[in-house]
């Protein structure tokens, strides 16, 4: 098969736990790209976060994409535009802020070049902050802040609570809104049939091209649904179980060119 879009998740895939692109993975990347294969960026990231590493990766042509808030928009590259976006209605992301204060956890949401937040100190949320470059400003009340419909809520938080609340929030809103965990202290809120696969899906009716045609590299349960859908879904050996047992291929860890060995063995035939 010869594939023709590359969809890569960023944290704990196309970056080292450094978050860095090593050389090996660059000039892998680049060789495919020169070849004409586009690469799709596909984060719970927002676009402001992923464009440095787009920029660091050479993507500045049509049919080079940005997938960010995990499909609830994106953005063609090449045309310097957002093609597709779904928000949260703000009642639905009131919910879910309610059910993180139960449990002791804080809520951040994305407007512009920063972050929303009642606790920019936090420790997770400074961790948001500087994986996306945008600064965290403090809110007295997260609930008034809300006079727009954000893409995305992220509750953030120690790992035993998330998943406490991650199953409180999916028994309450699971019917109305995509709950998943996109690291052990990151929990993503999103519109209803929001995820990775479904944006690649989006990407086939824009593009013209076919399922059969993708290749896509993850390693967290938000890219469980990208996985499933391309045609040749790749985990990384760092990848949470189910991850990996839903992937065609198990390559190396983020930590040792992992994606690097993924795109030489089945797009540049390098063996």
């Amino acid at each position: 098969m010869s594939y023709k879009l590359i969809a890569l998740d960023i944290d704990g895939t196309l970056t080292n736990d450094d978050k860095e692109i090593t050389e090996r993975t660059r000039k892998a990347l680049s060789k495919a790209h020169a070849m004409g294969v586009s690469i799709a960026l596909a984060s719970g990231r927002p676009v402001y976060g992923v464009m440095p590493v787009a920029r660091e990766l050479g993507l500045d042509r049509k049919g080079d994409y940005v997938i960010s808030f995990n499909g609830g928009q994106i953005f063609d590259v090449g045309l310097k535009k957002t093609v597709f976006e779904h928000t949260l209605h703000i009642e639905e992301a009131l919910a879910a802020y309610s059910i993180a204060k139960e449990f002791g956890l804080v809520t951040v949401t994305y407007k512009d070049d920063h972050l929303i937040t009642e606790d920019p100190d936090d420790q997770y949320v400074q961790i948001e902050s500087r994986i996306n470059h945008m600064a965290a400003e403090k809110t007295p009340d997260f609930s008034e802040s809300l006079d727009f419909r954000p893409v995305k809520c992220l509750v953030v938080g120690e790992e035993k609570r998330i998943r406490e609340c991650e199953e409180e929030a999916l028994r309450r809103l699971g019917a109305r809104l995509s709950i998943y965990r996109s690291t052990p202290y990151f929990l993503e809120i999103m519109p209803k049939g929001i995820d990775k696969g479904a944006a690649l899906s989006r990407l086939v009716g824009l593009t013209g091209l076919i399922r059969q045609e993708i290749m896509a590299c993850g390693d967290g349960m938000n890219d469980l649904a990208m996985i499933r859908f391309a045609e040749l879904g790749v985990a990384m050996a760092n990848a949470e179980p189910e991850v990996r047992e839903a992937a065609d291929f198990v390559t190396d860890s983020n930590n040792d060119d992992g994606v690097a060995k993924a795109v030489e063995r089945f797009i540049l035939n390098e063996k």
